[in-house]
């Protein structure tokens, strides 16, 4: 598809839908919602193969494997440090009862927002 209507258009729809798919994740009031909102995420987000493509073409050969090696450690401290981040600030009004938004109707009453 990117090669019919170009690398950025898939780029911004997909960071768009990753984006309102993680909203959706982190407002939802039960598994199936939850559930439902990670998988149109992960089905409608084809970025990383617009991303590997972009970067294969805008770099010269020599310093292709460097790119990649890069792409490669980014993806591997995110998939360790995200959970992390995650679990941390899961569930913040039973951590941290007094914050800013965690009274009756406050925004932070979602568990996983």
């Amino acid at each position: 598809v990117s090669n019919r209507i170009g690398r950025k258009p898939i780029m911004i729809l997909g960071t768009f839908v990753s984006t309102a798919g993680l909203i959706w994740f982190g407002l939802a009031g039960n598994f199936a919602s939850a559930a439902a909102a990670r998988a149109l995420a992960g089905l409608l987000n084809g970025i990383i193969v617009a991303w590997k493509c972009m970067l294969g073409e805008s770099c010269d050969s020599l310093t292709q494997g460097r790119v990649m090696s890069y792409m490669s450690l980014a993806w591997g401290v995110g998939c360790i440090a995200g959970p992390t981040i995650g679990g941390v600030l899961s569930q913040p009004c039973s951590t941290w009862p007094g914050l800013p938004g965690c009274e009756v109707g406050g925004f932070l009453q979602f568990r996983y927002l």
